[in-house]
């Protein structure tokens, strides 16, 4: 608010929902700066509901994605290895506990299914899901695609 020489800064270290937190934190802090009437309990209250709310939606997405048929056509142990691109890295697929898991930089996701053949769902990137398709060549993995990246099996 340049004409009353007042500026706010909220950042936090996530999405979703934290884009509500971010609002509701900077709309009380201009209010009390302000001089305006505030009431943090109201807006904690009201907060924790939007939340709530955006919460419910992503339990059900996840549930409703769950009921999706595996469509990865092989044994686990077919997609497991190190796959490399000079742009993004190395996405790492490993197996664990009959589950098959993604791996890029720290971030790790596991693979879930997805509706074509040879496809699954994954959050490499936190609170948004991509695709990764394999490629083959008879049985034998040799690449996967995400983001319209190919990654070469490296092993």
């Amino acid at each position: 608010m340049p004409e009353q020489k007042i500026g706010v800064g909220v950042m936090v270290n996530s999405s979703g929902a934290s884009l509500l937190a971010i609002q509701s934190i900077t709309t009380f802090i201009y209010d009390e700066l302000l001089g305006r009437p505030t009431d943090a309990s109201a807006t904690l209250t009201a907060l924790r509901a939007q939340i709530d709310k955006r919460n419910a939606a992503v339990a059900a997405e996840s549930a409703k994605r769950a009921q999706r048929s595996w469509t990865l056509q092989h044994a686990n142990a077919a997609y497991a290895g190190r796959y490399e691109n000079p742009v993004f890295g190395t996405i790492t697929i490993r197996e664990r506990d009959g589950h098959l898991y993604a791996t890029l930089g720290r971030v790790e996701t596991v693979l879930e299914a997805f509706t074509k053949p040879e496809t699954a769902r994954v959050e490499l990137t936190p609170g948004s899901g991509s695709v990764i398709e394999f490629a083959f060549d008879g049985d034998r993995v040799t690449s996967l695609r995400w983001l319209s990246e190919v990654f070469p099996k490296s092993n």
